[in-house]
């Protein structure tokens, strides 16, 4: 399993107290900052770095590579700040993003590289469960992310206008740390992305107000058709154990890690019949023996762990020290096609939930060996 160290991904600032943990013999993730595919990403055709001051408070930095455009924005103190105020805190951040990005668009269509189109987001939130007060009478307590994410949506709504942007949206990251800062990282691309969901799960940005009043603002998966090496790819955000909008087996560490992986297989299923049902045609080499079909559409496969094997990159943020190691050997047998695996101990956006996994996959695709069982339906070892 491949390591990246060094370059751009060190150079970041990290900022607050993150709390990147490491799993076993695993790669540690960096904390406070996306993974580093990321930054292979824009390193690429000698990556140009700005830094761009937001306001006293909101410090932006930059990189533009060959087709991808980074941008971090870095909100000081926003932990310190009350309800209102981090809300206000969070959409000038969201804004300060929307500036570059307008910029890269304009760069992009005179030819100057980089990108302009939001296609994957994290997000690490200071104190992300803290309980923040009531959102009126009679009404159930809200905490920093149900605030974070009103923000977000009001951030939108100014992106792209009043109404459903669910088609249009990236996916993204959640999840908290013990610092003071709010941190957003935004990948940019030429082209927007295509807009992904599970099956199995609610859209996000149609949650009942149980889980804030206003919905978190973000899709499954982004499908970029031109992915860094000219061929699709899938960016699947953070996927936890959740069915339809509610959180599934709570506090049970080996029921969520396995129906996290089923979330996973969902999502790519889903992102692969959408390229092949407007991209490419029907692929007859990959037929199955009985000739059967998954939904209509040219794709064949055995089940879940051909969906798992298009995986290439992961990364997992898992709250408790004490099960980095049974998580590790469990997906090291679930990915095996993975090259990297990345580790972050981290708060996640609902107490009850122990382990979120987000990931790069291939959308086109491609035959693969004959394997035995998914590992999911097996226990977690340790």
């Amino acid at each position: 399993m491949h390591t990246v160290g060094g370059g751009l991904a060190s150079s970041v600032a990290r900022g607050g107290r993150a709390r990147g943990g490491r799993a076993g013999g695993g790669r540690a993730g960096g904390g406070l900052r996306p993974p580093a595919w990321v930054f292979e990403l824009v390193e690429r055709g000698a990556a140009a770095h700005e830094c761009i001051a937001a306001g006293r408070d909101i410090k932006v930095r930059a990189w533009r590579g060959e087709k991808f455009t980074l941008v971090q924005a870095a909100a000081s103190g926003a932990g310190d700040l009350e309800s209102l105020d981090f809300q206000h805190r969070t959409i000038q951040t969201y804004r300060a993003i929307a500036t570059v990005l307008r910029e890269r668009r304009g760069r992009a269509d005179s030819g100057g590289g980089g990108g302009g189109c939001p296609v994957r987001f994290w997000n690490f939130i200071p104190d992300i469960g803290a309980a923040v007060g009531t959102a009126g009478a009679g009404a159930g307590e809200l905490d920093r992310y149900m605030i974070f994410n009103a923000a977000r949506y009001a951030a939108y709504v100014e992106w792209y206008g009043a109404g459903s942007f669910g088609d249009v949206i990236a996916t993204a990251t959640g999840v908290g740390h013990r610092g003071l800062d709010l941190h957003v990282w935004c990948l940019a691309a030429q082209a927007p992305g295509i807009a992904i969901e599970n099956p199995r799960q609610v859209p996000a940005y149609r949650y009942s107000e149980q889980y804030g009043p206003l919905p978190p603002s973000f899709v499954r998966a982004t499908l970029l058709e031109d992915g860094p090496e000219g061929q699709p790819v899938i960016f699947v955000g953070g996927t936890a154990s959740i069915r339809g909008e509610r959180s599934a087996h709570r506090e049970d560490l080996e029921r969520q890690a396995h129906e996290t992986i089923e979330n996973l297989a969902a999502i790519v299923a889903a992102a692969s019949e959408r390229f092949h049902r407007e991209g490419e045609p029907a692929r007859p080499e990959l037929a199955k023996p009985n000739g059967s079909h998954v939904n209509g559409v040219g794709c064949e496969w055995r089940g879940d762990e051909d969906w798992l094997a298009l995986f290439r990159r992961l990364r997992v943020y898992y709250v408790q020290r004490e099960h980095g190691a049974p998580l590790e050997a469990l997906l090291a047998r679930t990915f095996p096609a993975a090259r990297e695996i990345e580790w972050v101990q981290a708060d996640l956006c609902r107490r009850e939930l122990l382990v979120e996994i987000e990931g790069v996959a291939d959308a086109a695709p491609r035959p693969v060996r004959q394997r035995g069982p998914i590992v999911a339906a097996g226990a977690i070892s340790g």
